[in-house]
């Protein structure tokens, strides 16, 4: 900011600098061109001419130095000039966007826990034991109803807990797919990981399909 503000300072004192040495440049030629008709006008041997001849080549002297400072004016081009607009528009906006589009941006280049290879193989074999879970469960819950119904309520529950924790991991992986689409779509295990995400769905989707009709079967048998 320091820097941007040294810049804007040096950037504006130039211009009123050279403006004022443009209004200055300006009274000298109009001076220089009276002086030069009054010169014309004077006889050659008239005493105040040489003081008159010395001013005009003050004056011309003057007018040259100013013409190199209005110069050097010009010389910040279209870039230098718009460069502190520029910057304080690109630091604007990396103050003002939005925290979760910043965090996407950065999601979008790292992956996450869950795609390391071992935690794919032990996510995996989580939910097939937890999806076998359910389904032992159940089963063991209808055979148990056929003679009591009470008895049944302990297996349902134990495979509903199963079934709990088998969606937790099915929405982790669902949500991480979601959000890590760019770094899963580069990955070298790309093919391994949406193979993972949809062995792991599909064992929800069939443990939950199970665990739904045992539990409206029991119920209605009640």
């Amino acid at each position: 900011d320091k820097v941007v503000g040294f810049f804007v300072t040096a950037l504006k004192d130039l211009d009123a600098f050279c403006a004022e040495a443009t209004t200055t440049s300006n009274s000298i030629a109009t001076l220089h061109a009276k002086i030069e008709k009054d010169l014309k006008s004077r006889k050659d041997k008239s005493e105040s001419k040489k003081e008159i001849e010395a001013l005009k080549a003050t004056l011309e002297a003057d007018y040259k130095s100013l013409q190199k400072v209005i110069e050097y004016g010009t010389k910040p081009n279209k870039y230098q000039r718009t460069y502190v607009d520029n910057y304080m528009k690109t630091i604007d906006k990396i103050l003002t966007e939005a925290p979760a589009e910043q965090e996407r941006k950065k999601d979008a280049t790292e992956m996450p826990q869950l795609f390391v290879d071992r935690n794919i193989k032990l996510n995996t074999s989580k939910s097939l034991a937890l999806g076998k879970k359910v389904d032992d469960d159940c089963k063991q819950a209808m055979t148990e109803a056929e003679t009591d119904l009470k008895a049944a309520a302990p297996f349902l529950k134990s495979a509903q807990v199963a079934l709990l924790a088998l969606k937790g991991i099915a929405d982790d992986y669902a949500t991480a797919e979601k959000k890590f689409k760019d770094a899963i779509d580069n990955s070298k295990d790309k093919a391994k990981i949406e193979k993972m995400i949809a062995a792991i769905a599909k064992t929800f989707d069939t443990a939950a399909r199970t665990f739904k009709g045992v539990a409206t079967t029991i119920k209605k048998a009640g």
